[in-house]
């Protein structure tokens, strides 16, 4: 999974690089605003019933296999049933956002597409999640890594053909030939029986139960996203928001770390503390440790060389875009820690405290961008980024509590904060300085790092522990079966 996952991002990241080349900043901005809007739909659309299907179906499938299915069945008839309002509603306001709200009838095409896109997503999505409940990881891996390449040249090739309607027509296209595979190859679970449409009150209840809290967090980061990019192009311009949108895509390359890790760590988590508290304590601990291991080179290589990445990959017309990178790496580092450590509520159970969690996460970051874009322009937008993350991990072991009061996962938190200071004064320092000088500084930084975080901080456990996966991967490969 970690493999496809780098392969996929890496493709992505060619991907945009083309796209953005070829759009400019303008038109790219135009991208970022339908998506933001169709971001902000789609969690209405998902509601968060794919992690609460994980979880459920995941604890259920030893223990009571029947209960399995029809929860899987359950968690897809809700999402096409949550689906029909939600797409609606958007086709009702489709010509307002685009003409009266952002001003743009270019907008207008593009909205129906996404809408015929979201009905598609929200199939793959269903069937990615029970893949990953049934724990089906090799095949799910698979087919990211097929579709997700595919996906990219598709956008590529139908950019450079027809502009933008090209790229979202792509997205289309892409999401059919998935959902199709997907229905072929996936034959766990038949969610489409006739009798899985009769739904239970107690199967529904559950997973709204798991899924309202998931919701609640992505639903406000997303929301919060839409505000600061509706901000940015109503008082600084649509272009503006192209160049952030480069940085931002940049920064959080990392992001692809922990998506890795947490995919098969996610199935196994609620039994494991189940069973035994102190394994997953343990487990979990020596996870996050590994994903600050990974990221915080990889961020400080982002923060530090941020002119030179933007001016290559992207040209020089995006050069606004080198002076937010810092910022948004610093908060990359923190996403990439938070993806894992947020399991905890999930296995404890306390989904009340990770919506309080994720409500003060949003309204001070959402406090930040309605003050700081007026005052220092679309950097206010990046620092009210920063401090969602940092908020919400700050308070994170506050809110755990007694739940889970392991001092070793409080010290990662404090840990994750000042790795994240580091890439943001690094980033921020070597920006003021000449390009040369700047490089000369930097590739000395990132190396004494690298050095100091594996020479010191991986220990003699950790390189067993990566000989012992090496040794399962030939010997699978070698495997006849």
């Amino acid at each position: 999974m970690f493999a496809t996952s780098l392969t996929l991002k890496g493709t992505s990241v060619l991907a945009s690089i083309l796209i953005a080349r070829h759009l400019g900043p303008y038109q790219l901005g135009e991208w970022s605003l339908v998506t933001s809007v169709t971001g902000l739909a789609w969690m209405f659309i998902e509601l968060g019933t794919g992690t609460a299907a994980v979880r459920l179906v995941s604890a259920a499938r030893a223990s009571d296999p029947e209960r399995a299915q029809r929860l899987s069945r359950t968690y897809v008839v809700l999402e096409l049933l949550l689906s029909l309002p939600v797409l609606l509603a958007f086709a009702g306001s489709a010509t307002w956002l685009s003409t009266d709200l952002y001003g743009d009838p270019v907008l207008l095409p593009l909205f129906w597409l996404s809408i015929a896109g979201l009905f598609l997503s929200t199939l793959v999505a269903c069937y990615a999640a029970l893949m990953q409940a049934f724990e089906r990881i090799r095949l799910l891996a698979r087919m990211n890594l097929v579709f997700g390449a595919s996906h990219s040249v598709l956008l590529v090739v139908f950019v450079l053909l027809w502009g933008l309607v090209g790229g979202f027509t792509a997205s289309l296209v892409a999401n059919a030939a998935q959902c199709l595979t997907y229905a072929a190859l996936f034959k766990d679970v038949r969610p489409f029986r006739l009798d899985g449409w009769r739904l239970r009150r107690d199967d529904v209840t559950e997973i709204l139960f798991y899924a309202v809290p998931t919701f609640m967090s992505g639903v406000m980061l997303v929301a919060f996203n839409w505000i600061g990019a509706t901000i940015v192009a109503g008082q600084i311009g649509v272009e503006t928001l192209g160049h952030f949108s480069v940085a931002q895509r940049l920064a959080f390359v990392v992001l692809y770390i922990p998506s890795a890790i947490v995919v098969p760590f996610f199935p196994m988590a609620t039994g494991l503390y189940q069973t035994s508290p102190s394994d997953f304590t343990r487990t979990l601990n020596h996870t996050l440790r590994y994903i600050l291991l990974i990221s915080f080179p990889a961020t400080l290589i982002v923060a530090a060389f941020s002119r030179i990445l933007v001016g290559v990959l992207y040209t020089d017309a995006y050069a606004e875009a080198a002076a937010l990178l810092p910022i948004l790496a610093g908060a990359s580092l923190l996403a990439s820690f938070l993806s894992p450590a947020i399991l905890v509520f999930y296995v404890t159970g306390a989904m009340r405290r990770q919506i309080a969690l994720t409500s003060a996460a949003f309204a001070a970051a959402t406090v930040g961008v309605v003050l700081l874009v007026p005052a220092i322009g679309v950097e206010g937008f990046a620092w009210s980024y920063l401090l969602y993350y940092a908020v919400t991990i700050a308070l994170a072991p506050v809110l755990h509590g007694a739940l889970f009061p392991d001092p070793r996962y409080r010290r990662m938190t404090a840990v994750a904060l000042g790795l994240s200071g580091i890439v943001l004064t690094a980033g921020l320092l070597l920006a003021r300085l000449e390009p040369f000088i700047a490089s000369v500084i930097a590739i000395g930084t990132v190396a004494a790092t690298a050095v100091g975080i594996y020479a010191k901080a991986f220990t003699e456990r950790d390189r067993a522990f990566l000989r012992r996966l090496l040794e399962d991967l030939v010997g699978r490969r070698d495997d006849p079966r």
